[in-house]
């Protein structure tokens, strides 16, 4: 599958959503329910863990605009029109 910079962006931002919410479930599911088989749980969380590093690295070393590379804000996939906030170009 070959993924565009916007789209790609876009996928590591829906990563990182969803291992934040699986984070909090987990957690929340700890709370009510007592886990039984703790060392897969403490796996799951390190994994989970791992995932948002790399996405927070993608985010912050990775994703900037190719004209005037400056880092982007993962705000801007919540624009109808993308464009940089820095530079206005449509560039990506």
């Amino acid at each position: 599958m070959y993924f565009t910079r916007y789209t790609f962006a876009q996928f590591v931002l829906w990563l990182q959503r969803f291992v934040v919410d699986a984070y909090f479930a987990f957690l929340l599911f700890d709370m009510i329910f007592t886990i039984r088989n703790v060392t897969s749980y403490v796996y799951a969380k390190k994994i989970l863990w791992f995932f948002f590093l790399l996405c927070l690295i993608y985010e912050f070393f990775f994703f900037k605009c190719p004209h005037c590379r400056k880092r982007l804000p993962f705000s801007v996939f919540k624009q109808k029109d993308f464009h940089c906030p820095h530079c206005g170009c449509e560039r990506f």
